[in-house]
């Protein structure tokens, strides 16, 4: 019950904002882009484990690549070798209050990744106020407001298969 009334409080938060945000996005290459932020749920392991193989891929490639983790949990208390935040560091109304969160949010990546293939609200939000010029992230109904290229999953547990359609779409791209 909790959590319905605080996600009807986040939704016309959002709504509300998203009335007043303007933001120039636009394609970028994976060729073209030097900085990629990578956000994802790193409430499981084997989460970061995946994103970590990604981002070195991407590293093998010469871009520079940040990670945020997000730790679905209000006692998160463990050490990372990735940057992460969790509910603690989080308002009511699901957006980030933390300086690790907001200072990601306000980079200017070329391209960022919301690698959670569940519906995570405070993820969400930071890829729809991203500072980024290209964003990703998994489709969801009624979400499409979060990232510029949204991609279909069949299996909500396909973190790996994301992120292979992530690259194999990333290197589609081109721009005149």
């Amino acid at each position: 019950m909790w959590q319905s009334v605080q996600m009807l409080f986040y939704q016309y938060y959002m709504k509300q904002r998203l009335q007043q945000h303007r933001a120039n996005h636009k394609a970028v290459t994976l060729h073209d882009a030097k900085s990629i932020g990578i956000l994802f749920d790193a409430t499981k392991e084997e989460n970061a484990v995946w994103v970590r193989r990604f981002a070195t891929n991407l590293e093998q490639q010469k871009k520079h690549v940040s990670l945020l983790g997000f730790i679905n949990s209000a006692n998160a208390q463990e050490q990372t070798a990735y940057p992460c935040f969790s509910r603690k560091e989080v308002t009511w109304y699901l957006q980030p209050a933390h300086h690790i969160p907001i200072n990601f949010l306000e980079k200017p990546f070329d391209i960022l990744i919301n690698a959670c293939i569940t519906e995570q609200a405070t993820l969400e939000y930071i890829s729809t106020f991203s500072n980024a010029k290209f964003r990703i992230g998994p489709y969801f109904e009624n979400k499409t407001h979060c990232a510029d290229l949204l991609i279909c999953l069949k299996n909500t547990d396909a973190l790996p298969d994301f992120l292979r359609k992530t690259l194999h779409y990333l290197q589609m791209i081109k721009t005149s």
